[in-house]
């Protein structure tokens, strides 16, 4: 009997990796199939390409047209670049903040406080 991987469970870079891939085969105009995305691991070494590139489609199509899967995916997966990019901006307003603050102290003040 040929060794195999059937015994081990997909982790969720592999999980979603599979999804992101049938997706993609789904707005090239290859036939949905939910199920074929269990029977591959996926490939995590091109999960983030892979996603760019589903991400920039899915910008320029009418995703009503797919799946339900993908449209929830596309939902989903704006949802969490609003957030993400909120965050670098939260953070770079912090950042500045931080600065001004410490731009306001002299250097012995700043030396005191064991800062730049």
């Amino acid at each position: 009997m040929p060794c195999d991987s059937s015994h081990l469970e997909a982790d969720g870079r592999e999980v979603e990796s599979s999804k992101v891939r049938e997706f993609l085969r789904e707005v090239t105009g290859k036939p949905f199939n939910h199920r074929r995305r269990a029977e591959y691991y996926g490939n995590v070494k091109t999960l983030d390409a892979d996603t760019a590139e589903l991400c920039g489609i899915c910008q320029t199509v009418d995703v009503s047209r797919f799946s339900l899967e993908l449209q929830l995916w596309w939902r989903d997966h704006q949802e969490a670049d609003a957030k993400k990019a909120a965050d670098v901006k939260r953070q770079a307003e912090e950042a500045e903040a931080r600065d001004r603050a410490l731009r306001k102290l002299s250097d012995a003040e700043r030396a005191l406080l064991g800062v730049r």
